[in-house]
């Protein structure tokens, strides 16, 4: 998804509207994904998203706990689809 890509480059990840603007980006991704990659997109940016609103808000456990679950989400789902 080039299009969201250059969205998420364009943000000014300093202004106080960074966060509602790049959840925006992986919510739109997510609702919009198709393909047999849905699936794992849509976990990986519902992850994505919720460490933007922990970073937001200064939660360093949230943030490391939401990291670890878009890992372990990705990592399997690519082990997943690498079988099938």
């Amino acid at each position: 998804m080039p299009r969201e890509a250059e969205e998420m480059r364009g943000i000014d990840m300093l202004s106080e509207t960074c966060a509602a603007e790049a959840a925006a980006v992986l919510r739109r991704v997510r609702e919009d994904a198709v393909g047999r990659w849905a699936p794992l997109l849509q976990e990986a940016c519902f992850w994505a998203e919720a460490m933007v609103w922990a970073a937001w808000g200064g939660d360093e456990d949230v943030f490391e706990e939401c990291q670890e679950s878009m890992r372990r989400a990705v990592t399997d789902g690519i082990a997943l689809m690498a079988v099938h």
